[in-house]
């Protein structure tokens, strides 16, 4: 348990603007996010990024960063060979994939966390 709940990530609230601009996250996102997060396997989905753009992507979800209302996986993108945060409500066509991966230390994801003052892990103690 203290090894899943390091990997979520408690921020600030989000902004006025996130606010503004989010959706509900689809239960499909949801169930396949937790599954692959379990299980250890790589997501494919479709996003839609800040601008409109749409991308289909592989990801290795290693954790969720959560800033109410809205909720972020941190993943490493598979094609870039990148940490990324990906907006849940952003998400569709979820597929949990065969490819399985070993979490990375959570470190990697520190530069994407920069902006997230104020932060906490969760822990189960």
């Amino acid at each position: 348990l203290d090894r899943l709940l390091a990997r979520v990530v408690i921020g600030p609230p989000a902004s006025a603007a996130v606010i503004a601009s989010l959706a509900p996250a689809r239960p499909a996102v949801l169930e396949c996010f937790e599954k692959a997060f379990h299980l250890g396997r790589t997501l494919a989905f479709t996003y839609v990024d800040r601008n409109g753009a749409t991308s289909r992507r592989e990801v290795e979800p290693h954790g969720l960063l959560v800033q109410v209302p809205a909720w972020y996986v941190l993943g490493l993108d598979v094609a870039r060979a990148l940490p990324r945060m990906f907006r849940l409500d952003r998400i569709s066509r979820p597929a949990v994939l065969e490819q399985a991966f070993t979490p990375r230390p959570f470190t990697v994801f520190e530069p994407l966390l920069t902006d997230v003052r104020d932060r906490t892990t969760l822990s189960a103690r």
